[in-house]
């Protein structure tokens, strides 16, 4: 028995059939009966896309082993779905963004990139997407965005964001995976957010400008306007109201804009800050009467944005008395006052009035008022007061009052303000008067008597010359009657004298009436009184007029000149005359003419015709006038409708009357203008033969309300029937038909597409055998055939390739290039492929290549092989290009001529680059850099930290940890450096950022943290990071986004915000005493002094000089400062030092900030010297202890003897250090070194008082 042996394999099963089961074991063995009876089968279990499995296994007997080796051949099947990763894209106002793999990509193990399709669900809003610079995309692979082919453009709308949403197939699935939830696909739509940082490009904006409407008095006495922002408001979205500066481009006329803020004189420009508060005053120039004025300005921004030019309209009213002076009759009971506005009435005005006693007094002669207001409404230019006066039966003399007004308001004060009245009292004088104003009087009265009435004192006789005034009636002249005179005159003279006895109150004035054969209207002439003797004239109705009446008999007619018109719908207008005629046709007339809708079959005024009232004027001797009614057709929705009529109407008639006919029936017809018609819509149609048919559409215009139809046949041309198209013959079959509503169908033509490259060829469509309708004008139309996509184009099939460098010497890798034909294959082309230089040698990089390709009949792709060679230098990508050479036999067109071609390096410069930018935050925020956006501005005085994209802090992490791993960055070894620049300047001017060099003994510039030393208030500080491999390759460094530290938020701030100086300080030396169980028998040094942001103290007992040296990590700085805390741990050469590891007393509540002590992120020297200080507090503190021999020979003391005291056994020795420096410097990073030195000098002693004993 043969078995089969292995040592080890998964995918390899045995089948066991029992009762009906199958089990599936993994096998290590298996016999040759087992393969007969077909239970030995391979399972494919691994997700690897591996092309080939294999099991090596031993055949033996029992006696002779043989080993062999089986392959198998596993067939490609996709089953892996894609998986889409998606971040959102930060574009600016207007611009252009690339989308990348960075922001968008999908990936597949199975599935190729040119196969991996993003079919875009809704498009962006406010931008566009563009593929290849094609103005519309709706769908691309994850080629097209690995080749940085997808662009989003944005249209420059104040929009702080867009979006699109899309779907993403391999082909086969329609769902898809989303990063980082893996467990579940989906097939939804996804979005892609975009971020449009705003641009500040836009105008200032006026939103309100009323202009003013009234003047007031000024605090110093003058007329002007405040004006404000209900007056006058700019806005602009992207400036603050103090920078939007208003400039007067031309000044007011009669005053001028003046800023209370700076004094009375006129200003050019102004803000709206100092409109919203109220600073800004027109104010008019003193004598000046006019009643409106204005200037015009633009309005810009800080950005030099200009509004178009705009006017600021000053309009104001007067309000004075009509006349300074009044005189009135105590019997009138009142006196109306009128008062005149002027200038602008467009507003409600107020105005007190009072009166003023003279000789006439309130209550007694006049009723008294106190301060009244008078009322002016919009529009209205004048206004009366009454004065009611106190009549009495006592005969008086003039009497006089004062009235004034006072205090306006929307409105200004104008001379005469003051007026006198005088009250005279004539109602006891004699006087006569005629009763009535008007007499109205036939043509043929023949003599009309007007009647005068005497009142007053009738004890004595009165005489007064009662004559004619003409008027529009003519009297006769005193000699003779002529003609065309209307009455006989009374002259005024004594022969026209009347005459009233004692106690007589009525005598009559005669006037004759002459009647004529003349057309007249109504006509007047005055009866008069005047001359009076024994009194006076009373000023009732000292004249009458006479009105002699139009006598009928002469009056003209007006009437149509026919009964009925008739009109057609599509004329569009109709003439009707309205005529007059009469005896007398020597003055004018007018008539009105209207129209009113028939009471059968009526046409609508708006639908059928336009409404019409107009007054016709007839000038002397005119008998005819036309007028011209608009009949509407209504071309929208053509409808036969048959006769419609309406009416027109005379009324009204002035200079004569309604004569016959007054009344005018029009008809409306649209027989022939809403008749069917059918025509082409174009005369010309151009085609592709690629397309398969052609449609020509039909139009149908006029009654659309009825079934009509019509023959579309095809008459051949260049085009011929059979072999470029088929034919439409003219007979029933090709009819087509329009139902009722419809106002297009198409008439449709199948081509006949074939490979064969032909020029343009045309045929014809004919209209014929309409029913229901007539045919149009376009009954022809010509259709043009192009055959564009039979034209032979030769090109790559790529425009850009990748491909790897061996990775040994002497070996190659090879690259095939596809050259295709499109179009007409039926004749031979020639063309030929070679390779040109780039950033890669040929002979060197690449094998140089050059082959001509030749394209016969039928043949429609040919292949060209690249190889490429390995080189021992690491370097970044190279490239070359593969060149197409036009047509040798001019044939074939060419396109897609050249393939860019990159050779990657399997281990580039490029494969240890960070996916992105690093983020350069407080060491505050260190935990929390998500919300560093929160607080764009890192506070002063605590460290900065640069994270990479690769740090599990860095708030991307999440999507681009992935990244980093498969490109091996080991973030660890990532070096930094960091750049600082000073703040912009008040003129705008930035200094560019610089690398700081200089470093000090215990802070380092080239780690992750910078110290606050190195960075003030309001600096520029920007970091470089560069990612190093797990090999220990460096790759490219890239920068932050520049950050500026924060003016206002820090930690410990100095006693004058805004200004350094000396701060107080403190050193004491202190002796512990053999008591002190710690430290006995030492000397204390203690220096403490209080902490501003960015500060170095430097504590030394030698002069300090060659700043830069001294702070350095040199031994210089060893060698000559031995008592200072420039000396870290290990470079103490005392026992005990300023700077240690212990917390001390430095560390009050300060570990509670985050990383404040950390090592890792700060190093040993920076957190050794700062346990010296109490951030929460503010202050240093700095201790050490000494011995006298360390301070004599380390510190630079110096020991004297004081001498022994009389009859004591003690001596008094003194220690002096004569000169402690403490020196505090604020460094101005890379710009400015030292920028800022405070030194302090002082000198302390210690007396020690000894037993002097003798040995």
């Amino acid at each position: 028995m043969k078995t089969f042996g292995f040592p080890s394999l998964v995918h390899l099963h045995m089948e066991i059939l029992r009762t009906q089961t199958i089990l599936e074991l993994p096998l290590t063995y298996f016999t040759q009966l087992q393969l007969a009876g077909s239970k030995i089968f391979y399972a494919h279990t691994s997700s690897d896309e591996e092309k080939m499995d294999s099991f090596e296994f031993e055949v033996t007997d029992g006696y002779n082993p043989v080993f062999r080796t089986f392959r198998i051949s596993i067939a490609d099947i996709d089953n892996k779905k894609p998986l889409v990763t998606i971040h959102n894209i930060i574009v600016d106002e207007g611009g252009k963004k690339i989308i990348t793999p960075f922001e968008l990509t999908a990936e597949d193990q199975d599935t190729s990139t040119d196969f991996l399709r993003f079919d875009i669900i809704q498009a962006p809003i406010n931008g566009k997407l563009f593929l290849r610079g094609t103005s519309s995309v709706w769908s691309f692979s994850q080629q097209d965005l690995d080749g940085n082919l997808l662009v989003y453009q944005h249209d420059g709308s104040d929009t702080d964001r867009d979006s699109f949403s899309f779907t993403v197939t391999d082909g086969t699935h329609s769902d898809f995976f989303v990063f980082p939830d893996t467990a579940f696909s989906t097939r939804s739509a996804q979005t892609l957010h975009i971020v449009v940082l705003p641009v500040d490009d836009e105008k200032p904006q006026i939103v309100v400008n009323r202009g003013a409407f009234s003047l007031r008095p000024l605090p110093g006495g003058q007329l002007g306007y405040i004006i404000t922002s209900k007056a006058l408001r700019a806005e602009d979205q992207d400036s603050p109201a103090q920078h939007l500066q208003f400039s007067i481009t031309t000044d007011p006329s009669y005053g001028y804009v003046m800023n209370a803020a700076f004094g009375n004189g006129s200003i050019t420009s102004f803000t709206q800050g100092d409109i919203d508060t109220r600073n800004i005053l027109y104010v008019l120039h003193g004598g000046s009467q006019s009643t409106a004025d204005f200037f015009t300005f633009v309005v810009s921004d800080s950005a030099e944005n200009h509004s178009p030019e705009h006017i600021f309209n000053l309009v104001w009213p007067w309000i004075f008395l009509q006349q300074d002076n009044y005189q009135v009759n105590e019997s009138d009971g009142h006196l109306e006052v009128t008062l005149l506005r002027r200038g602008h009435l467009g507003e409600t005005s107020f105005i007190s009035i009072r009166t003023l006693d003279g000789t006439a007094e309130a209550g007694k002669d006049f009723q008294g008022r106190g301060q009244r207001q008078v009322q002016f409404n919009p529009g209205q230019n004048a206004a009366t007061w009454s004065l009611h006066l106190l009549p009495d039966s006592k005969f008086e003399g003039p009497e006089s009052l004062w009235l004034e007004i006072s205090d306006p308001i929307m409105a200004v004060l104008q001379y005469p303000w003051l007026a006198a009245v005088e009250i005279l009292d004539p109602a006891d004088e004699p006087q006569v008067f005629i009763p009535q104003a008007e007499f109205k009087v036939q043509e043929n009265t023949g003599k009309v008597s007007v009647p005068v009435k005497r009142e007053g004192d009738l004890s004595s006789e009165f005489m007064v010359v009662c004559h004619t005034e003409k008027g529009s009636a003519t009297g006769t002249e005193p000699s003779s009657v002529l003609s065309y005179s209307d009455y006989i005159s009374r002259p005024e003279g004594p022969t026209s004298m009347l005459r009233f006895g004692q106690g007589e109150v009525e005598q009559m004035c005669w006037v004759m009436i002459i009647d004529d054969s003349l057309y007249e209207g109504e006509e007047r002439f005055n009866v008069t009184l005047s001359a009076p003797m024994g009194g006076k004239i009373s000023g009732k109705f000292p004249s009458a007029s006479i009105v002699i009446l139009p006598d009928p008999k002469d009056e003209p007619a007006f009437y149509f000149g026919a009964l009925e018109y008739e009109v057609e719908e599509s004329s569009g207008a109709l003439d009707v005359q309205v005529w007059r005629s009469g005896s007398d046709l020597s003055h004018p007339g007018s008539i009105t003419i209207y129209s009113r809708g028939a009471p059968h079959l009526g046409a609508k005024a708006g639908e059928d015709y336009v409404g019409i009232s107009h007054n016709l004027v007839f000038n002397p001797g005119v008998t005819t006038r036309t007028v011209k009614v608009t009949v509407l057709d209504d071309v929208g929705q053509p409808r036969l409708e048959g006769p419609e009529r309406f009416e027109l109407r005379l009324r009204m008639p002035e200079g004569g009357g309604l004569g016959k006919p007054s009344l005018a029936h029009v008809i409306i017809n649209d027989s022939f203008s809403d008749l069917p018609r059918v025509q082409f819509q174009a005369s010309q149609v151009e085609v592709l033969e690629e397309d398969g048919k052609m449609s020509a559409i039909l139009t149908r215009s006029g009654d659309t309300s009825h079934k009509i139809s019509v023959r579309c046949y095809t008459r051949q041309g260049s085009a011929q029937v059979g072999h470029d198209f088929r034919e439409r013959p003219n007979t029933d079959a090709s009819t087509i038909s329009f139902l009722p509503g419809e106002l297009e169908k198409t008439c449709e033509v199948l081509l006949r597409d074939d490979w064969e490259y032909e020029e343009q060829k045309e045929f014809r469509l004919v209209l014929g055998s309409p029913r229901g309708a007539a045919l149009g004008s376009r009954t022809e139309t010509i259709v043009q055939i192009d055959d564009e996509a039979d034209r032979p184009i030769i090109g790559f099939n790529m425009s850009r390739a990748s491909i790897w460098e061996p990775e040994k010497l002497g070996e190659q890798t090879s690259l095939h290039v596809t050259v295709l034909r499109r179009g007409d294959p039926t004749q031979t082309s020639l063309v030929r492929v070679h390779t040109q230089d780039g950033s890669a040698t040929a002979g060197q990089d690449y094998i140089p290549l050059s082959e001509d390709l030749e394209f016969g009949p039928g043949v429609r792709e040919r292949m060209v092989t690249l190889h490429i060679l390995h080189d021992s230098e690491r370097e970044m990508r190279e490239a070359l290009l593969l060149v197409l050479q036009p047509d040798e036999n001019m044939i074939a067109d060419t396109e897609i001529t050249k393939i860019m071609v990159y050779i990657e390096e399997r281990d580039g410069l490029a494969d240890v680059t960070f996916p992105s930018i690093p983020l350069v935050v407080s060491l505050l925020l260190y935990d929390n850099a998500k919300h560093a956006s929160e607080k764009p501005n890192p506070s002063a005085g605590y460290p900065l930290v640069c994270i990479t994209v690769c740090n599990r802090k860095h708030p991307q992490f999440d999507q681009t940890g992935w990244i980093c791993a498969r490109e091996g960055i080991n973030d660890s070894l990532s070096t930094f450096r960091w750049f600082v620049g000073p703040p912009t300047g008040t003129d705008g001017v930035t200094a560019p950022l610089q690398e700081i060099d200089s470093e000090t003994f215990f802070a380092s510039t080239k780690v992750m943290t910078l110290d606050s030393i190195y960075f003030r208030s309001g600096a520029r500080v920007q970091c470089a990071a560069r990612a190093t491999s797990v090999s220990g390759y460096r790759g490219l460094e890239l920068l932050s986004e520049i950050v500026i530290i924060s003016q206002t938020d820090g930690l410990c701030h100095s006693q004058t915000p805004g200004a350094i100086g000396a701060e107080p300080f403190s050193a004491r030396l202190h002796y512990t005493g053999p008591e002190d169980p710690d430290l006995p028998n030492l000397i204390q040094l203690k220096v403490s002094l209080p902490h501003i942001d960015g500060m170095l103290p430097v504590i030394s007992t030698q002069p300090l000089s060659n700043f830069e040296l001294t702070l350095s990590p040199s031994a210089a700085r060893i060698a000559s400062h031995r008592c200072s805390n420039l000396l870290d741990v290990n470079d103490i050469p005392t026992r005990f030092g300023f700077l240690n590891t212990r917390s001390g007393a430095a560390l009050r509540g300060t570990d509670a900030r985050p990383y404040w002590d950390s090592v890792a992120l700060r190093g040993n020297s920076t957190t050794h010297f700062y346990h010296n200080l109490d951030l929460n507090g503010c202050l240093w503190v700095f201790s050490s202890h000494f011995d006298m021999s360390e301070l004599v020979t380390e510190c630079g003391g110096k020991v004297t003897t004081d001498g022994q005291i009389r009859d004591l056994v003690q001596s008094y020795v003194t220690l002096r250090l004569s000169s402690l420096r403490l020196l505090c410097v604020l460094l101005g990073g890379a710009w400015f070194l030292a920028a800022l030195r405070l030194a302090h000098r002082t000198r302390a002693h210690f007396c020690v008082r000894h037993f002097c004993v003798v040995v």
